[in-house]
């Protein structure tokens, strides 16, 4: 499943960058939605690794939440007090 966002604004995409870290290319890339046949340019984080042997194969979003939902949560909240602790102490 994928989800286009609209109307980001540039705080909201340098949090986004800064969450995906050097781990994911960020690229532009033509997109076709499934309730039009307009075509828009969005941009994507891509795994940077290709060699990775782990990035091809089948992934189960129902396994994922399954066994790594609760990781995942706990690492997003890790992530949101870390910028907002950055945030805060900014001038």
């Amino acid at each position: 499943m994928f989800m286009v966002l609209f109307g980001l604004s540039g705080t909201e995409l340098d949090i986004l960058d800064t969450y995906e870290d050097e781990e994911y290319d960020n690229r532009a890339v033509d997109v076709s939605l499934l309730n039009t046949s307009e075509i828009i340019q969005a941009y994507v984080y891509i795994w940077a690794n290709s060699g990775d042997p782990d990035l091809y194969g089948e992934w189960d979003f129902e396994e994922w939440k399954e066994s790594k939902v609760e990781d995942y949560l706990k690492m997003t909240k890790s992530f949101v007090k870390e910028l907002e602790d950055t945030t805060s102490s900014l001038p």
